[in-house]
């Protein structure tokens, strides 16, 4: 059978649109799966999507806007690592450099960047509410400005 999942090529659409539609997508699926708790609190608690969904939000706009800036980032060199990312592009990325100071929110960012790493249930993961909607507003705040210098519009 031939597969249904294309991949994209290199250059469309470019990288940074790539990454700012996958961000956008785990932002919405990160929302929706907190919504649903909250609505139904004598369900089954997921332990671990919501922590790997803020994480791949972060990721993915993180990386949508160095890749917006830098038209030869290469993902790759980061895998998960998205702490990484901020600190190599904070001289020449604003918002980077703005989040980088906080050393509270990149010692954050490093503890959900292991949510990546555990696969299949193979640990339990507790949120703290504040912490994730913290991460959740850096998620929307960079989202923001991908969406601002890019004139695209969701």
């Amino acid at each position: 059978m031939k597969s249904k999942f294309t991949k994209f090529n290199a250059t469309f659409p470019p990288l940074w649109r790539q990454f700012l539609s996958a961000g956008t997508e785990w932002i919405d699926a990160y929302e929706t799966l907190q919504n649903y708790r909250k609505q139904n609190m004598n369900a089954v608690a997921l332990f671990y999507a919501p922590p790997f969904a803020l994480s791949m939000s972060i990721e993915c706009v993180v990386k949508a806007l160095a890749s917006f800036h830098d038209s030869l980032f290469d993902p790759f060199k980061y895998s998960h690592r998205t702490s990484d990312v901020i600190k190599d592009y904070a001289l020449t990325i604003p918002v980077f450099n703005t989040i980088s100071k906080d050393s509270f929110l990149i010692d954050l960012i490093k503890e959900y960047e292991n949510t990546l790493d555990t696969k299949f249930g193979g640990t339990y993961v507790q949120m703290d509410g504040a912490e994730s909607e913290s991460l959740l507003g850096v998620a929307c705040k960079i989202r923001t400005e991908v969406l601002k210098i890019s004139g695209v519009n969701f």
